[in-house]
Parts: C-alpha cells; sequence; structure tokens
C-alpha cells in the first residue's frame, strides 16, 4: 500500500531548502530544533533516501533531496488551494502583493485603489522591496504575487510591459566641463545600476557620487542638481527630467516588467486576481511608460 506523506513535515521541509537552519524553521513553526530535526528524519524513513548533507548549522539538499523540493512544492501549493477554496465566495479571502522597489512609489497606491473599487471584500498587503527579496518571499509562500524586473526562474511568470530607462536630472542640471559625471546609482536595483555602467563604461567618464537603497534619498540628490541617475519615466515630475540629450549621455535600454506567482494549479479567483492585475498594469504603463 502507498505510504501518505505528512504535509506538515514537506513544509517545514522546503523551509529548509530555502536556507533556513533547523533552528530559524523551529521559531518560525513554533517547534524546538529537535522536533524538526525528528520531523525531517521521519521525512527521511518515509522517502527511503537521506535528503540533507548537512554543514554546520545549514543543510544543503542531497539529489533525492532537490527531486523531492520540486514535488513537494506543487503538492503544498495544491494543499493551499484546496484549503482555501470555498467555491465562489469571496468573503475573508486576501492576496498578498509585492513590487519592485523602483516601481513601488508610482503603481502601489493606484494598485491598492483598484483592488479596493475592484474586489472590496478581499483584504489587500502590499510589500515593497527588491526584487529578488520578493521572489524569496514568494517561494517561502510569504507572498501571493510579484511585479519585478524579469529574470530566468522557476516561479510562473507573465511578462508584462518594458518601461525604457532614461537619465534623470534636474532641469538645471549642467554637466561638468571638467571632471567627471557625478551618478547617483541604487545598492539594490542591480538591474539598472548595471545597465547604466555598461553605457558608459570606455565613452564616458564618470563618479559615483552617492550610493543608497532607499530610491527617495537618491532622487531628492538628483533633484538638487548633484548627480543624475538611471531610472524608468513612471511617475517623474518636475524638477526632475530626461536629461539624456541635453548631456549627450548614451541611449539606455528598457527594463522588462513580470508578474511572477506559483507555477501550479490556482483557484478560479486567484487566476481572476492575477488576469485583473496584469491588465491593470499594462494600461498603466501604457499611460505612464510612453509619454
Amino acid at each position: 500500500m502507498p505510504k501518505n506523506l505528512d504535509i506538515a513535515y514537506l513544509r517545514t521541509f522546503a523551509l529548509i531548502a530555502q536556507g533556513r537552519t533547523f533552528a530559524e524553521v523551529g521559531d518560525h513553526i513554533g517547534r524546538s530544533q529537535s522536533a524538526v530535526s525528528l520531523q525531517m528524519r521521519a521525512l527521511e524513513r518515509d522517502i527511503g533516501h537521506s535528503l540533507f548533507i548537512r554543514h554546520g548549522a545549514k543543510a544543503n539538499l542531497t539529489r533525492v533531496g532537490e527531486q523531492l523540493l520540486t514535488h513537494a512544492l506543487k503538492i503544498l501549493d495544491l494543499n493551499d488551494i484546496a484549503i482555501g477554496m470555498t467555491g465562489s465566495e469571496r468573503s475573508g479571502k486576501a492576496i498578498r502583493l509585492g513590487i519592485a522597489s523602483e516601481l513601488g512609489a508610482y503603481l502601489g497606491a493606484p494598485l491598492a485603489q483598484h483592488f479596493s473599487r475592484e474586489y472590496p471584500s478581499i483584504e489587500q498587503t502590499i510589500r515593497v522591496g527588491i526584487t529578488n527579496d520578493l521572489l524569496k518571499a514568494l517561494r517561502n509562500h510569504e507572498l501571493d504575487l510579484v511585479l519585478g524586473a524579469d529574470q530566468e526562474d522557476s516561479l510562473w511568470r507573465e511578462s508584462l510591459f518594458d518601461a525604457p530607462l532614461i537619465w534623470i536630472g534636474s532641469r538645471d542640471f549642467e554637466r561638468p566641463l571638467t571632471g567627471s559625471l557625478p551618478l547617483a546609482l541604487s545598492d539594490g536595483l542591480v538591474e539598472i545600476r548595471r545597465a547604466a555602467i555598461h553605457s558608459l563604461r570606455g565613452l564616458y567618464s564618470y563618479r559615483i557620487s552617492a550610493s543608497s537603497s532607499d530610491s527617495h534619498a537618491l532622487l531628492s540628490i538628483v533633484a538638487a542638481g548633484l548627480a543624475v541617475s538611471p531610472g524608468n519615466a513612471l511617475g517623474l515630475s518636475s524638477p526632475l527630467e530626461d536629461v539624456g540629450d541635453k548631456l549627450a549621455l548614451p541611449k539606455l535600454p528598457s527594463i522588462t516588467y513580470s508578474l511572477y506567482g506559483h507555477s501550479f494549479v490556482q483557484s478560479d479567483l486567484q487566476a481572476e486576481l492575477r488576469e485583473s492585475l496584469a491588465r491593470k498594469l499594462r494600461e498603466m504603463c501604457k499611460a505612464q511608460c510612453y509619454h
């Protein structure tokens, strides 16, 4: 007779597989480290193979462990959908959305208004952060959907729009007659930072005069006329403007943004929310990305 895998054990296993220590997972699920170890030993007995290679407090997956993780995530997704399914009833539902920090200031409030208007009985939580951090939270089932820079990933994703990058500066900014171009670059927006440096390398002398993970702080420096910064045109307002042509700076590429979610079967409501969110984001970008 086939064995039945314990859902609780699989959920613990998935948390460990995301890089957490046994102690951290124990704190997360409200159990002791020894209880977590007992769960994993029981799971290994059920599977018939070792799942971990221990390195101090950390544990890496064996080949069998990696194979199990793929199936475990599917099982957990299906379990969560089945538990939360109530037919067409929407009361008590919730959506947890992550938005990349370079978009959050401009899209967060309009999206929140859209959800409140279209789905008044659904609670919403919006988290703004760096794309990689948001995707990690999505894999840990801490978020339901993520809007972030497109990248290869095993998660389900749908490309939504391309946001052209521009050189943002104060209208009063003048390029130094001598010396290097002062740049204000984000520590967290790796794709944008890399694109800017690549475009300038070998063609223009530059220096990083300001660096921060706080996009608002960087834009305040730019608004004061102390530097220019690569970014998208979403929500750009006076005194900031596209100074690329005025300063004869090289053209920057576009960044593709995608909607990420869990890869597997979803409820009708989840599918509807994805479709509604994707449609709204395309409308907003059409209005703001190209003007």
